[in-house]
Parts: structure tokens; sequence; C-alpha cells
């Protein structure tokens, strides 16, 4: 298995964004583009990530448009790991975060939570 960092890096050397082909964890991804240096904060990706909560149906199971929402709170997730890098002209951010064990599996009702009223802002490509 490749780590989150090593995964960040091999995107931004190839300045494309797309996933894995490892199914032993979950994972999510977050792309920023600007002026060099490009710059990202954790926060601003986990609230990316999180603003899917607005596509999120706490009565249905799985829903597409939600994923690395319901990814990035999964109950049962015991380790995550999370990796950046910038491409090598620097305007470019490639997120990666890596959850074990695979979220989006199984029982939703039990490994996401219903919503709690927490701000949400969502300003990366995912």
């Amino acid at each position: 298995m490749i780590s989150a960092q090593k995964w960040a890096e091999n995107l931004a050397d190839a300045e494309k964004l797309y996933h894995s082909n490892y199914n032993d964890y979950g994972e999510n991804l977050a792309f920023k583009m600007s002026v060099a240096p490009c710059q990202i904060t954790g926060e601003e990706v986990s609230q990316t990530w999180y603003s899917e909560i607005d596509y999120h149906d706490f009565n249905q199971c799985y829903h597409p448009n939600s994923r690395h929402f319901t990814q990035m709170i999964w109950k049962s997730t015991t380790h995550a790991g999370f990796g950046l890098a910038l491409s090598q002209d620097q305007t470019k951010a490639y997120v990666v975060g890596r959850y074990l064990p695979v979220g989006n599996r199984g029982d939703f009702g039990w490994n996401v939570p219903h919503y709690q009223g927490v701000k949400r802002s969502g300003k990366l490509y995912i």
C-alpha cells in the first residue's frame, strides 16, 4: 500500500487527479489551483468534504454525491492518514485522505450519525 503522502506526490507529479487502484482502504481526494505557491489548509479540505452533507439523505443509505462526507465521518474508521503535494510549478495542490477500514460499505445508519448543525463551506474540486 502506498501512503497518502506518496499518492499525493504521484498525483502532483502527473498533474492529474484520480483514485488509486487499492480497495483495502477508503480514499478522499481534493485539488486546488491558484497562483504559485498554491496554499491549502486541512480546514479548507475538511470543510469541502464535509459540505457534501447537503446532498446526504440520512433516511437513505449511500448517495454518490455525499461519499466524501460519509467516508470522513464513518464511525467505524480506526485509522486515517493524509497527504499534500504541490505540482512542480507549485500552482496545483493535491490532497489525499486514506481511511481504514473502508467506509461507505455496510451499516450507514450506525456509521453516519445524524446532522448536528455544523457550519459548512466548500471551495475545492473533489
